[in-house]
């Protein structure tokens, strides 16, 4: 659960089943895709326009959700994220984070939909 994900350079790929992110900006350009469960051992690419992919990662537990950010992505471009050889998606990169598929994100655990003001009490990393 996380009420706001700011990436600012490396390569980040993660993935979920719960869908709790609710607020995401890059630095980097990255996207968030939501869709149907995919399962563990499925190989996943980020493909650019040529057919090069510049991510590939085989999943070690199944989800639903998908986060990517990378400095390989660049402004314009239109990327595919695949599952195998099926195309989940095609990522155009027009702004500096993408939502795709059913991207809108959950409710949110406790402070998930903190209006503002003073983030939840506890330790922060």
């Amino acid at each position: 659960d996380a009420d706001r994900i700011v990436f600012n350079g490396a390569t980040v790929f993660a993935c979920s089943t719960n869908g709790m992110t609710e607020q995401m900006t890059a630095n980097t350009r990255g996207f968030k895709y939501q869709g149907s469960t995919l399962s563990a051992g499925t190989k996943i690419s980020v493909v650019d326009s040529s057919g090069n992919a510049i991510f590939s990662y085989t999943l070690k537990q199944s989800c639903t959700q998908i986060i990517f950010s990378s400095s390989s992505l660049t402004s314009g471009a239109t990327y595919t994220l695949a599952a195998g050889t099926t195309s989940l998606a095609n990522i155009t990169m027009n702004s500096s984070f993408v939502n795709v598929g059913n991207s809108t994100g959950g409710q949110g655990g406790p402070g998930g939909n903190n209006p503002g003001g003073n983030p939840p009490s506890g330790p922060h990393r």
